[in-house]
């Protein structure tokens, strides 16, 4: 019996190695002590009174003024419904052009309304739209009231406008404007905090 020489190749086993895991180096805490940066206390309570206090929700007065502007806004989207309902039935359109009209009620309702949601919701641009909207409608107020003899319609909209006018321009809604209401509520706790102990 003959015996040939083969030539048998082996795969040499593969070492696998196990995952390590590396601590990551925490940092050291930055002091004055070590070359670092001093952070004030009062920073910390700026930064939590504006991400937690001052949006807490606007003052009363903001947000009374806020729900008379939407209704000012479903209003005029209302007219701007209407006019466009009677432009779409063929209604007579040489006094008024019922399209145009509509478009621009359409435009200003939805502005307002956006104004009044706004001031309910504590954000402060809101205010400027809502004191310029009451500042065109006061003309407009006694244009009905005196011009064209109709004060049924002009005196409660003069009311309306100067009630507006008036809850926004209270001492808090101008604090509140100003942003300055989260340092008002902050300031006892800042005070009682920054202060020395004097026992």
């Amino acid at each position: 019996m003959a015996l040939t020489n083969a030539s048998v190749l082996v795969k040499p086993v593969r070492k696998t190695r196990g995952p390590t895991f590396a601590p990551h180096p925490r940092p050291e805490p930055t002091t004055p002590e070590k070359g670092g940066a001093q952070h004030s206390p009062e920073l910390f309570d700026t930064l939590y009174a504006d991400a937690v206090i001052g949006n807490r929700g606007a003052p009363s007065a903001v947000r009374g003024a806020g729900l008379i502007v939407v209704v000012q806004g479903v209003a005029a989207l209302a007219v701007a419904a209407v006019l466009t309902a009677r432009a779409i039935a063929g209604a007579d359109q040489r006094l008024v052009n019922g399209m145009g009209t509509a478009v621009w009620f359409g435009l200003s309702g939805a502005a307002v309304f956006a104004a009044g949601l706004a001031l309910l919701t504590a954000k402060r641009w809101g205010r400027g739209l809502a004191v310029f909207t009451q500042l065109l409608l006061l003309p407009v107020a006694w244009y009905l009231a005196v011009g064209s003899h109709r004060p049924v319609f002009g005196i409660p909209l003069g009311i309306v406008a100067l009630t507006v006018l008036i809850l926004l321009f209270t001492p808090a809604a101008i604090r509140w404007a100003a942003g300055e209401q989260a340092g008002d509520q902050r300031d006892p706790a800042s005070s009682a905090n920054g202060e020395p102990d004097s026992r």
